[in-house]
């Protein structure tokens, strides 16, 4: 595990545990988030990954829902029950059985997705408490890719971009969101993904080449595949 200053935690799991392991470790973190303040800022994110995570918390009604403000940070441009729906993974996974939650959703199927992004700003509070992030092949996290524009962004919270991957047209939160999360969690599978990791140490500062970087104060989660490209000090 490396804990040097400006540098992220790094801890690795046995792939038959991580689900369980990650589970406990950020539930405790929503859990004291829950204590000092009374709710808890979660910001959420989509992929296979995540949509596991929130099953398990889903099936082991493991999260305090009712003390749980969530959010999202990025979605793609489709309905809310388009399959690739980051929402929609949400609401038929973790908070299926839930229909009181507080749950901000970014409206991708607005056209005028400026409009829908700056409305989605106007929501946002001042700080994340909790920030789920996913990890693609090309070190892109929320729907911040490689060399956008987005990641040069000082002034907006919140943007529309058209990314690499389909469904190409998003709108996903800026670096200045994820900066100033309090406590930010990559989850991150397979030997792919730990070298785009192994790749961001080399220059934790650019991270306009490599998004992922502008986590390097929170803590990636990997499993036992994704640790091996990385050298991790126990």
């Amino acid at each position: 595990m490396k804990t040097e200053s400006n540098f992220p935690k790094i801890i690795s799991y046995p792939k038959d545990q991580w689900i369980e392991s990650v589970s406990k470790e950020i539930q405790n973190t929503i859990l004291s988030t829950i204590e000092m303040k009374g709710s808890c800022d979660l910001m959420l994110t989509g992929g296979k990954t995540a949509g596991l995570l929130y099953k398990y918390w889903k099936d082991t009604a493991s999260l305090p829902i009712k003390n749980i403000r969530f959010w999202f940070g990025d979605e793609r441009c489709v309905p809310p029950d388009h399959p690739e729906s980051n929402y929609g993974l949400v609401i038929r996974t973790l908070l299926s059985d839930s229909p009181g939650a507080v749950i901000a959703r970014m409206e991708g199927e607005d056209p005028d997705m400026d409009a829908s992004a700056l409305r989605y700003e106007g929501l946002l509070p001042l700080q994340i408490d909790v920030m789920l992030l996913g990890l693609g092949e090309d070190g892109h996290i929320a729907s911040l890719f490689p060399n956008d524009e987005a990641l040069n962004s000082k002034n907006r919270s919140v943007l529309h971009v058209v990314g690499s991957k389909p469904p190409k047209k998003r709108i996903t939160v800026t670096p200045r969101v994820i900066q100033s999360s309090k406590f930010i969690y990559v989850l991150a599978f397979g030997e792919e993904k730990g070298k785009v990791l192994s790749k961001a140490l080399e220059d934790l500062d650019d991270f306009r080449s490599l998004p992922v970087r502008l986590t390097r104060n929170g803590t990636w989660m990997l499993d036992e595949f994704a640790a091996k490209s990385i050298r991790i000090e126990k």
